[in-house]
């Protein structure tokens, strides 16, 4: 390898290894710590548009923790669980290092079953990730902080510094609200599959030339949904 090339490679190393470290020094919960009122942080993927993007400010997740642990009622704590997923790139030791100085924000095994958490907690919080919406289906409220695709959902709110989060938490879920709510939400997105992997759920043989109708459609009326928007907000 060239000079260049080794001090690349020997700065991420370094930063892996602290990283790593960082890992072993998280203050952890315990089985008595599940038993109090808690907000249930699931952390996303990063990078990723769902954070870097779509989060805006809080890209940095450890905003959205401080910003929510500012608001947190008395005698409730922050669950942080890790994404399963993460690499060291964007989990750096500051990043870690934050969330030690708070006595009221803890971390949970990597293991830990997300749909435990959800049943547990007093309200689930988020960026944009979809643990927001499952804790919708779950009769529980959300937070998100950034532009999540569930935003404007029954029990779905966005984050303000002046939610009462004692107050949303005692919310009940109504299922047939959020469905209608998802239907009507549904009418104003596209016809199509999202992702490649998605065609095995297609069963019919394309029509090409129906296909781009459907797609001239759905643009026309999403188009259409968003100058009606912009109306309503002037």
């Amino acid at each position: 390898l060239c000079k260049r090339t080794r001090e690349h490679a020997f700065k991420r190393l370094v930063r892996r290894l602290r990283s790593r470290a960082s890992l072993k020094k998280r203050v952890m919960c315990n089985q008595d710590d599940l038993h109090k009122p808690f907000v249930y942080f699931a952390l996303q993927l990063q990078p990723e548009e769902s954070t870097s993007a779509l989060g805006g400010f809080f890209s940095n997740q450890m905003n959205a923790i401080e910003a929510i642990r500012e608001i947190l009622p008395d005698g409730w704590w922050i669950c942080i669980k890790e994404n399963p997923y993460q690499r060291y790139m964007y989990r750096d030791s500051p990043f870690y290092m934050r969330a030690r100085q708070w006595p009221d924000v803890k971390f949970i095994d990597d293991s830990a079953n997300s749909q435990d958490l959800i049943k547990k907690s007093r309200i689930v919080a988020s960026i944009t990730g979809t643990v927001g919406y499952e804790a919708l289906l779950m009769d529980k409220s959300c937070v998100h902080f950034g532009d999540a695709w569930y935003g404007g959902l029954p029990n779905a709110f966005r984050f303000k510094n002046t939610l009462d989060l004692e107050e949303i938490s005692c919310l009940e879920g109504d299922a047939q609200e959020l469905n209608e709510a998802m239907k009507a939400k549904m009418r104003l997105a596209g016809d199509g599959l999202v992702y490649p992997w998605a065609y095995g759920y297609y069963d019919q043989k394309v029509n090409w030339p129906e296909l781009m109708r459907t797609t001239a459609k759905s643009l026309a009326r999403i188009s259409n949904s968003a100058s009606s928007s912009e109306h309503c907000n002037e």
